[in-house]
């Protein structure tokens, strides 16, 4: 019997997360761009630690500046100068102003800081301004950054470049993440061969490989690979060889009932313990998921879109959340089709690739979804920027909005006229 799709993926994710918890490591922060945090992180220090200021110029008391103007500029006495690391300054009395740079303390009395390109030094030691500056402009106050306490990641975050500068300001040097699981990727078929080999009549490159291989190597997930013929024998071989050193293992091809299809016998033979099989989604209704010998084992159809839309909707997500993430892995939108559509309904999904498209109506920016259609399975694959997710047993007209998975980053969209 068929599963329905968020009945699939309801109990893979509940199986993923009900196993052992995962191995950690301790990193350098330098090591962890792309990793899992296994802990909640919190700012060690204030960032800045002291009130500074944001650029260079001249640090003043706004109650100075208040009648600057073109025709009577404020005459200020310039009393010293404030450079970043400086650990004491005098403290700034009326009618002064202290020369300071970008990021260095603002000393006691100031409250505010104009820009270099507003100062003039009519002579020596007076610096004059015809801008009426208010008070704090050009000033970060102390823990602005970041306070001394405050939650900077959660366990199960992904850390991106932008959250290790944000960790390193906080004083975190070190932090524990989840292990990467180590997954073979098991291609099967006597047609199927590797890149770089000769092709004899009938046979094809493993490009499933490839696009898997891509994908996780896309998400920092270390893999090997392995191809096999259509030979139950054969398949146990490899199959028994790579779950040792594997925490997942993702076949590709041979999962379906026909007389050549010997994954599911194969690994029957071994022992493993099915999960699921066969799931209310197309393309990609063959994908099956199932435990050996505590690994986690993802079953791909071979036809190329079926197996991509197995391992995006599975086996990725899947291996994403056995590794500790807890955030989808494809954020998930509205827009609005611009074809008509059908839907197979009866609990079935149907999933097909879309190019997001933004458009000016009436003034207003809005996002659209135009599905591909080209002949090639290959090149729809290639050109899709998002998967466009169908769920009734209906017409969808030109305008409707649809779940859409988006794949490519935002800025690939493309700007068009009304």
């Amino acid at each position: 019997d068929y599963l329905s799709y968020e009945s699939a993926r309801e109990i893979m994710f509940a199986t993923l997360i009900g196993l052992s918890e995962r191995p950690t490591e301790r990193l350098l922060l330098s090591a962890c761009v792309g990793r899992t945090t296994a802990e909640d992180l919190s700012s060690r220090v204030s960032a800045p630690n002291r009130t500074v200021s944001r650029k260079d110029g001249f640090a003043m008391r706004s109650a100075d500046l208040k009648d600057a103007s073109d025709s009577t500029p404020a005459r200020l006495t310039i009393a010293g100068a404030s450079h970043a690391g400086d650990a004491q300054l005098d403290k700034l009395a009326s009618g002064s102003a202290m020369r300071i740079c970008a990021g260095a303390r603002l000393p006691e009395g100031a409250d505010t800081v104009v820009a270099q390109e507003f100062c003039e030094e009519p002579e020596e030691g007076i610096v004059q301004t015809r801008l009426p500056t208010k008070a704090w402009v050009n000033v970060l106050s102390r823990g602005s950054d970041v306070d001394e306490g405050d939650p900077l990641a959660n366990c199960g975050e992904v850390l991106r470049p932008g959250k290790i500068g944000l960790l390193a300001a906080g004083g975190i040097a070190e932090v524990t993440v989840f292990t990467s699981p180590v997954i073979t990727l098991v291609g099967i078929g006597n047609e199927t061969v590797a890149l770089g080999s000769k092709l004899s009549e009938g046979q094809v490159y493993a490009s499933n490989l490839a696009t898997g291989a891509a994908w996780l190597s896309s998400y920092g997930l270390p893999y090997r690979s392995a191809l096999s013929p259509d030979d139950e024998t054969a398949l146990s071989q490899v199959l028994a060889r790579a779950l040792p050193e594997s925490d997942v293992i993702i076949t590709s091809g041979g999962a379906w009932d026909s007389p050549r299809d010997h994954v599911v016998g194969a690994l029957e033979a071994l022992g493993w313990q099915q999960i699921f099989r066969k799931v209310k989604m197309g393309p990609g209704k063959g994908v099956a998921m199932g435990l050996l010998s505590g690994k986690v084992i993802f079953c791909l159809p071979g036809g190329p879109p079926s197996n991509e839309m197995g391992l995006l909707q599975f086996a990725l997500p899947g291996i994403l959340r056995f590794a500790g993430r807890t955030r989808p892995t494809f954020p998930v939108i509205k827009a609005a089709i611009t074809e008509r559509m059908r839907g197979r309904g009866d609990g079935w999904r149907q999933i097909q690739h879309g190019v997001l498209t933004q458009k000016s109506t009436a003034g207003k920016m809005e996002l659209h979804v135009t599905p591909l259609r080209k002949g090639g399975r290959l090149a729809t694959m290639a050109e899709g920027q998002c998967l466009i997710h169908l769920t009734e047993n209906r017409p969808y007209e030109p305008g409707e909005r649809v779940e859409v998975q988006v794949l490519s980053d935002a800025a690939f969209l493309r700007n068009e006229s009304p």
